[in-house]
């Protein structure tokens, strides 16, 4: 859950179930208190040799559980990687062959383990050769063995028109050491809904994959400003009266706007 008025601090985790992907979900509370700038809680269901247990990342640091509803602990005094000159955020491991790895906020570097808890180690440096802000990654590995990171992308200087402005991005790699960039962006400004309507919203953060059994990506979630669109924030008063300009570009009408959820589905 997010502050008011700011998809950036949490203030309050829950989990939710339902019978179906598109609700209604009955949610309970997790009664952790969410790290500062810690945006975006990740959620792993592993082994550890002889159970099934359950881990929550926050920033850079682990909370275990026996349980997926809780409750979770923290381990104290545990750092998951060390490494100062990144942003050590949105730390969200994922298991293939038996390897763990992992990426953060910005999606400029990957590392491994062999266990959860680590110690992680550099894997590779993502490198496309084109300079582009992200954020918010999500990684996975299809059935073919091909690694794909889907995140959300940005340009600060697009304050105008911003069902136009950059808004996402995909990574591909054979071997998640080398890898390239796809010339489409993988999701728009626009979103078409069931009963065909249509929004348009300034910004779409914090993807969320789900895939199904064979891997393939069936859904994505998304937090979205709701109230405002393409017209941006350039024109508030906000943007006006700030001297670095800091709410005048389309991705940061978050900090402006109630913040929402929208679930896409993909045709596959």
């Amino acid at each position: 859950i997010y502050q008011n008025r700011s998809l950036y601090h949490t203030v309050g985790i829950l989990f939710g179930t339902a019978k179906n992907i598109e609700g209604p979900y009955e949610w309970k509370s997790l009664n952790v208190t969410p790290l500062v700038n810690s945006p975006n809680p990740a959620f792993l269901e592993f082994n550890d040799g002889k159970k099934t247990r359950f881990a929550m990342f926050m920033h850079n640091s682990i909370w275990y559980g026996e349980d997926r509803e809780g409750p979770f602990i923290e381990e104290t005094g545990k750092i998951l990687v060390n490494d100062s000159s990144i942003a050590l955020k949105n730390f969200k491991p994922i298991l293939h062959n038996g390897i763990y790895y992992a990426t953060f906020q910005h999606a400029n570097r990957i590392y491994t383990s062999k266990n959860v808890a680590g110690p992680w180690t550099l894997y590779s440096n993502i490198t496309f050769g084109e300079k582009i802000d992200l954020e918010d990654p999500e990684m996975w590995i299809d059935e073919c063995g091909n690694w794909h990171i889907l995140a959300h992308a940005y340009d600060k200087s697009e304050w105008y028109n911003c069902s136009t402005s950059l808004v996402s991005a995909h990574l591909y790699s054979l071997d998640g050491k080398d890898w390239y960039k796809s010339p489409q962006e993988p999701y728009g400004h626009v979103i078409n809904y069931i009963d065909n309507s249509s929004h348009t919203y300034a910004t779409l953060e914090r993807p969320y994959l789900i895939l199904n059994s064979k891997r393939t990506l069936t859904h994505i979630v998304l937090a979205v400003s709701l109230d405002i669109g393409d017209k941006g924030c350039a024109h508030t008063k906000a943007c006006i009266e700030h001297p670095r300009n800091r709410f005048c570009p389309c991705v940061n009408c978050k900090y402006l706007s109630p913040g929402g959820t929208v679930l896409l589905t993909l045709d596959v």
